[in-house]
């Protein structure tokens, strides 16, 4: 369900009419946000079980909005676990006896500094008995403020956790192709690399763009130019695991989303819209080799920093998902999240957390 005025009155309308009993998933763009106190009070007042969170954008029904919210059901098997300051670096991780549903689902802060440690442990606990879909919740503008919430409250710098009945396919792809490397993060912390190779690591990174491009990238105007060439964690077999550089420090540091272990081997990466767009079609046909019948929805995690790369054709990837689906005689609502960060597990893979990737999942009874 589409909710085109986010004010928490025609939001709590809607999720009254919605949940009929069930535990509803309230995913809501940045833009005009309501007052998530105000809106988790009407809510629990009502006696409705929630969860969700506020993202750069929202997508439903295959189109890409900044404002608005999406409502959606997902059965969930038992109260949503939240685990909270994952910058400390000890994040509480539940026992779990068992998986209660073969689907996890995971919103966290996308700021948070933590988010990879958070989910190796998670992935410590549960391994491949659940298959896991997620994304990083926060503000474009990267402003810490609280972006999540459910019935235990309101969140910043947390993770919430549910399992679902629903089975998921999923196709994780990014598309962006190697331009230079291998470097060596030879000094970091949590999410800012220090330095590459010994050498400052804003001192690396603009060399090697100017020899590229020709382009002086500047400090001050970073993410302008930054957006076009994220670095890849390099993984032997795979595509590499991006991370999205967002902030060149007066101290030569560089603050990725998503840790970065010191002594990671990277690459400088670099993508054009043919290569994301074809990214796009390869995750969707992982699902479709996979897929089963009878599929009920088909979700989207796609990082907002592709969408700002492509600028004017931030739609293109959608499109190009709704062809194949249509090439396979599919209908079926195309739903999710412009994100900070995605989470995954492809296939029998490793949990990660993903920056400018895009992750397709198919859901099913």
């Amino acid at each position: 369900m589409f909710v085109p005025d986010p004010s928490p009155e025609k939001i709590f309308d809607a999720a009254s009419a919605y949940a009929q009993g069930r535990t509803i998933t309230i995913l809501i763009a940045e833009e005009d946000a309501p007052d998530l106190s105000q809106l988790w009070q009407m809510l629990c007042d009502a006696g409705i079980s929630f969860f969700g969170g506020i993202f750069p954008g929202i997508i439903v029904k295959g189109q890409c909005y900044q404002r608005g919210v999406v409502l959606s059901c997902w059965e969930l098997s038992e109260p949503v676990c939240v685990v909270e300051q994952l910058s400390s670096g000890l994040p509480f991780i539940p026992v779990w006896d068992q998986p209660t549903g073969p689907t996890a689902l995971i919103l966290a802060d996308g700021l948070s500094s933590n988010i990879t440690f958070f989910l190796s442990r998670l992935y410590n606990r549960l391994g491949t008995s659940v298959r896991y879909i997620g994304a990083g919740a926060g503000l474009l503008s990267m402003e810490r403020k609280p972006c999540l919430f459910c019935n235990q409250g309101v969140y910043a710098d947390a993770a919430l956790v549910a399992f679902s009945s629903r089975q998921l396919r999923l196709g994780v792809r990014h598309g962006w192709q190697r331009v230079s490397g291998p470097y060596v993060a030879t000094r970091t912390s949590q999410n800012v690399i220090y330095e590459l190779n010994w050498e400052k690591a804003f001192d690396v990174y603009a060399r090697a763009i100017r020899q590229d491009s020709g382009v002086e990238i500047q400090q001050d105007d970073f993410f302008k130019d930054s957006k076009s060439y994220p670095f890849g964690i390099y993984r032997e077999g795979s595509e590499s695991i991006v991370r999205d550089p967002i902030i060149a420090r007066e101290d030569g540091s560089i603050v990725c989303v998503g840790e970065v272990p010191e002594n990671t081997v990277m690459e400088l990466l670099r993508g054009d819209p043919d290569q994301l767009a074809e990214a796009a079609r390869e995750a969707m046909r992982d699902c479709l080799n996979q897929r089963r019948e009878p599929l009920l929805q088909v979700w989207v995690v796609a990082c907002i920093s592709r969408s700002l790369y492509l600028e004017g054709q931030g739609d293109r990837e959608l499109r190009v998902l709704k062809e194949e689906l249509a090439l396979h005689g599919l209908e079926a609502p195309l739903m999710g999240v412009l994100s900070l960060g995605e989470i995954s597990s492809p296939s029998e893979g490793w949990l990660e957390f993903y920056n400018k990737t895009i992750v397709v999942a198919f859901a099913y009874e």
